[in-house]
């Protein structure tokens, strides 16, 4: 039982720890993602991947090879 709990209080204490660095990260820095960043290439080949159903990343011409 002990030993279970020991289990539990770990996962919860990382847990807290992973959203106290979000939520410090999300106020210091708030939407300052510029359009330089990776993030946009992301929503681009995720409107690619719903209009043609493929997956892509650099190139609209050309789907990535996995």
């Amino acid at each position: 039982m002990i030993r279970k709990n020991k289990h539990y209080f770990t996962l919860v204490l990382i847990i807290l720890t992973s959203l106290i660095i979000k939520i410090v990260l999300i106020l210091k820095y708030q939407n300052s993602l510029t359009l330089f960043s990776d993030d946009l290439n992301y929503v681009k080949s995720a409107a690619v991947l719903v209009k043609r159903g493929i997956y892509i990343f650099h190139n609209l011409n050309e789907p990535l090879s996995l």
